[in-house]
């Protein structure tokens, strides 16, 4: 029988596939955000009733609010925002999530604190 935290993380990782899709996160690049080997996203029906690592489990989570906050913020630009190069910083807002482990939380924290005006300089 499926216990309620392994269908609460079978609808997580669906939510984030499909917050990914909208924002234009190809599968790969949701694999590189989470620290998973080439080809592990999405994971096949069968693993996602595994238990899942809680560093694994907490960038998913993460990654799927960012994901949902930034469409909400940019709409359909948000595509567009994440792959913006910034001279400043010398990498995209995406490569800046790839480069630092605590990138993704630093975004998502910014995002919750800026109750829709967020800064689009990263």
């Amino acid at each position: 029988m499926i216990g309620a935290d392994e269908l609460e993380l079978f609808h997580a990782i669906a939510r984030l596939e499909r917050v990914a899709y909208d924002i234009g996160f190809s599968n790969e690049e949701v694999s590189a955000l989470l620290g998973l080997g080439k080809g592990a996203w999405p994971p096949p029906i069968v693993g996602r009733w595994s238990p899942m690592d809680v560093v694994s489990e907490t960038r998913m989570r993460d990654l799927a609010e960012v994901c949902t906050r930034l469409s909400s913020e940019f709409g359909a630009d948000a595509v567009f925002w994440l792959r913006r190069y910034n001279a400043a910083a010398a990498l995209t807002p995406l490569g800046y999530l790839n480069s630092d482990p605590g990138a993704l939380r630093a975004l998502r924290d910014g995002l919750r604190a800026s109750d829709g005006s967020f800064d689009e300089t990263l």
